[in-house]
């Protein structure tokens, strides 16, 4: 039946010019009538314009069945056949890969992966189900695209597509022999026999690109069709009978942009400031509901929404989530990943995920435990282990506590622990008992909105444990845990975003994709990532399915995609809404961005003006700030510190390593000594320089009480150490470290090697370690103005000449530069450490009351330069370190903490000094 075109004015939004046109046509009973929109999103504004359209007539709406394209297909085709579902095609793609000879596999899959590797297989079998889809839309197999590629000068993959032709075959007949069909060749079968069944009329709402199966399905169909184009009659010559676009129509046409709808910036954050000047500049003229923002390069989105949120303005990804950032499937992978690898760093992101916190603090009823993410933080952090063996290190209580924490987790995933592999279909009870005891033993609020996403999410994963347990005998493999867990993640990823909840949509403004642009019926659109790739967009980088070949076969190729931007654009700007678009020159990696063609879709005496404006160097915008300097909810942008309290007892104890922290920061110092505050987290992944100095500690000081200490031949001292660094690496860190922690002992012992010979010729010319003082903890009074203070130290090594009776008191540098005391204990003539002038105090609690030298043992990564350097300090030079020191104890006494000083390098206090908002770096944690 022919199709008949009505055009809606192209100065007012197209969605409600539909709704009334679909009353007008069909009356308030429209339950026979298919609508078939680009996106749901659209579909569902749609709904409620009719539904408001209906009441403010007095009328009571049967709405019509809305539906988008790419679900249209399956509406009208009939099937008589059961159809696969995702699971069961996949199952029978990696049927038909396995099945395939080697030589066949090679031509595109030249290093398949073992057989057993069925995640590997799976990713191969999803790349095909998608191109088969791809292929399918237009009628067509991959056999076809053998032939049709003949065509093309230069095609040389003939011998690639006859050999996924073959697969395709295999593919089709797992699935026969299972008794199911392939949807997409289930439609073109039932196109072909004219297998077909509308309700009633179909209209086609602003529909502009139709694959050449949904042109054939309706030509052939013998109820009425309309399509509704969103632009003015005079234009008619531009869409073809069906409403879709002309492509040669739209490759040179101008679109109505001025120059001043279009803001140039530099970096995403620039587009999200350009974003807030533009809203500013509507002066509350638009309400948040009726402004839109487009997001064509999905980088922008967090700027985005973090610069809007800051402004008090409420923003929602009208998107939704990502089901691989839901909390359940989250949840699944980190199960998988920990009961694939039994890593230290899985376990963590294990415990730290909400739901599993929820759990254990039902399944530890013992309150013992308060904190178990601190107490594996600070495993991580004393033991850096890699893979968790099946004793854990440390004290007894502090094994013992792991211990409870681990049962725990292991007794949730009890079902999934079994290594035999078996079907498939037998792993989906266990999987739904492992998410049942993680969620079915709480209240979940469908009117919450973490609640509603868990409860969303938890109904399409049952959707697909349904369809494992419903798997075909033939196609139902035997698998391992995790490779189920693998599977059912992968697909659920590929399912659609949770919507946001649709009843706070009027509060918000909305982030919109490119493609949902054009219905939007706000007033107010501000685009963002107007540039190449992303408007219009393109594909340029297809492995199967280049540019020319989707021309031959009539795929969506980037000409199309050209047309189709190059007209929504115009319908935009036509619309009679505010229009804005934001262009960004580079992106965050520094990456330089093109200019969107359409920017340059002008007159051609235009095109130089745009060309330059886009190129020319521009001056930055100011910056800008939320009003008085505050956020929504009345918080401040920036963390200001929150300034010392009055100490509720006196500091009367110093650590001699105290007072260059004060001397850094005093602030600082406060937060370490008063409020005893230090840094602790997951993320190490190597040793520390604190953490290698107490290893390379931990061994020397057990060489001093060794007969080896004695030794003057290098390579019984070299021996001593390597047993020393064996034995304490493993104590400390187990038997599977992390890899880096496994490199940096290797490095620890080239040092030794090299400190071996150096000891060898220090022993030598008499010198010997006073064992009775190694790493002693040693208190001193240090009178401050009558008063003492009580210094605290543990002295690496004291070192008496046999011949001489010197001295010496010896610190261990590790560092890889191996400064010597005087660089790292002063700056510009100004004490920066004074933990070496005040050991000569500490040896007195040692017995010692002559006069010492002071110095270090350098153990730095050049082995060469391992030695000792003794301090050049006069008498002079250490009467001004004393009186430096009685100065930092009056100002610790008068509670001299504030304010804070530069950050340093590395801040370990960052989060509380505003650091890292100060220098752009996010803190929170986007799960």
């Amino acid at each position: 039946m022919p199709v008949a075109r009505h055009f809606l004015k192209p100065d007012a939004h197209a969605l409600p010019q539909a709704a009334d046109w679909l009353l007008q046509q069909f009356g308030p009973d429209q339950a026979a009538v298919t609508v078939v929109l680009p996106g749901r999103r659209a579909g569902r504004r749609l709904l409620e314009l009719l539904v408001e359209a209906a009441q403010h007539a007095g009328r009571l709406l049967i709405p019509p069945r809305i539906t988008t394209v790419g679900s249209l297909l399956d509406q009208l085709c009939v099937i008589d056949q059961p159809a696969a579902d995702a699971v069961a095609r996949q199952q029978a793609w990696i049927a038909a890969l396995q099945d395939t000879p080697a030589d066949q596999l090679a031509e595109f899959l030249p290093a398949p992966p073992p057989v057993d590797q069925l995640a590997a297989w799976a990713a191969v079998a999803d790349q095909l189900d998608q191109l088969h889809e791809t292929i399918a839309a237009n009628g067509h197999d991959f056999a076809v695209v053998a032939e049709r590629g003949e065509s093309i000068p230069d095609f040389t993959d003939e011998l690639r597509w006859a050999a996924l032709a073959d697969v395709q075959h295999r593919y089709f007949a797992a699935l026969q022999s299972a008794g199911i069909v392939d949807p997409h060749h289930a439609r073109i079968a039932a196109v072909e026999s004219n297998q077909l069944a509308a309700a009633g009329p179909i209209v086609l709402l602003a529909v502009v690109d139709l694959s050449t199966l949904h042109r054939r399905v309706l030509q052939q169909l013998d109820v009425s069709v309309t399509a509704l184009v969103h632009a003015d009659e005079s234009d008619a010559d531009r869409f073809d009978d069906l409403g879709c676009l002309r492509i040669e129509r739209w490759e040179h046409a101008v679109v109505p942009l001025d120059d001043r709808q279009v803001e140039l910036v530099e970096r995403p954050t620039d587009q999200a400031d350009a974003v807030v000047r533009t809203i500013d500049g509507y002066q509350g003229s638009y309400p948040p509901e009726q402004i839109t923002v487009g997001v064509c390069d999905d980088r922008v989105q967090p700027y985005l929404i973090q610069r809007l949120r800051a402004f008090g303005l409420p923003v929602r990804a009208a998107a939704g989530l990502d089901m691989a950032r839901t909390r359940p499937v989250r949840l699944l992978k980190i199960i998988a990943d920990w009961l694939d690898r039994r890593l230290f760093t899985d376990f963590a992101t294990l415990l730290r995920h909400p739901d599993i916190e929820d759990h254990l603090r039902r399944a530890l009823v013992n309150p013992a435990i308060e904190s178990w993410l601190t107490l594996m933080d600070r495993y991580l952090s004393d033991h850096l282990q890699g893979r968790l063996s099946s004793d854990w290190l440390g004290d007894d209580a502090q094994r013992a506590q792991l211990k409870r924490i681990s049962d725990a987790v292991e007794a949730l995933i009890e079902p999934l622990i079994d290594e035999s592999p078996r079907p498939l279909s037998q792993w989906a009870q266990p999987i739904a008992d492992t998410l049942c005891a993680v969620y079915a033993h709480r209240p979940l609020n469908r009117f919450d909105e973490a609640d509603r996403l868990v409860v969303e999410t938890c109904d399409r994963l049952r959707g697909l444990l349904d369809a494992m347990i419903d798997l075909p005998a033939g196609l139902d493999r035997p698998v391992r845990a995790t490779a189920a867990l693998r599977l059912l993640v992968k697909h659920a990823e590929r399912l659609a975003a949770v919507p946001p909840d649709p009843s706070d949509a009027d509060a918000a403004i909305e982030l919109l994709g490119p493609l949902e642009l054009h219905l939007d019926d706000a007033d107010a659109l501000v685009i963002t990532g107007f540039n190449e790739g992303f408007m219009p967009s393109s594909i340029n980088a297809d492995a199967f399915l280049p540019d020319a070949l989707r021309s031959r076969l009539d795929l969506p190729d980037n000409r199309r995609r050209y047309a189709r931007d190059a007209y929504a654009l115009s319908a935009m700007l036509r619309s009679g809404r505010r229009v804005k678009l934001v262009t960004g020159r580079i992106t965050t990696e520094g990456d330089p961005l093109t200019p969107s063609r359409l920017l340059f879709a002008c007159e051609d005496d235009e095109v130089p003006a745009r060309v330059k404006r886009f190129y020319e160097p521009r001056a930055e915008p100011p910056a800008i700030f939320p009003p008085s300097g505050e956020l929504s909810g009345g918080i401040t942008p920036f963390v200001v510190p929150p300034p010392p309290r009055p100490l509720t007892k006196p500091i009367t104890k110093l650590p001699v390593t105290a007072f260059r922290h004060y001397l850094e920061c005093p602030y600082r110092f406060y937060l370490r000594y008063a409020l005893g505050l230090k840094p602790l987290d997951d993320q190490a992944t190597e040793m520390d320089g604190g953490t290698f100095g107490t290893l390379a500690h931990d061994v020397l000081g057990a060489f001093a009480h060794s007969e080896a200490a004695t030794s003057v031949q290098a390579d019984t001292i070299q021996a001593m150490l390597n047993q020393t660094l064996d034995h304490v690496s493993r104590r400390k860190f187990g038997d599977d470290p992390l890899p880096a922690v496994r490199v940096q002992i290797e490095q620890l012992r080239q040092r030794l090697a090299g400190f071996a010979q150096w000891q060898a010729g220090w022993a030598g010319k008499g010198w010997r370690i006073a064992t009775d003082q190694v790493e002693q903890r040693l208190t001193i009074g240090f009178d401050v103005d009558g008063e003492p203070m009580q210094l605290v130290g543990r002295i690496d090594r004291i070192d008496v000449n046999e011949t001489t009776g010197a001295c010496v008191v010896f610190d261990y540098k590790t560092s890889d530069r191996g400064d010597g005391p005087d660089i790292t204990h002063s700056k510009r003539g100004e004490w920066t450490d004074l933990q070496l002038p005040l050991y000569r105090h500490l040896v007195r609690a040692a017995g010692i009351t002559s006069e010492v030298q002071l110095g270090y043992i350098l153990l730095p990564r050049d082995r060469k330069r391992i030695t000792h350097e003794l301090a050049p300090w006069s008498a002079g030079d250490l009467d001004i370190a004393d009186e430096e020191a009685r100065r930092v104890i009056r100002a610790v006494r008068a509670e001299q903490f504030w304010p804070p000083s530069d950050p340093p390098a590395f801040d370990d206090y960052a989060a509380i000094c505003g650091v890292e908002q100060l220098l752009g770096f996010d803190t929170e944690d986007e799960s």
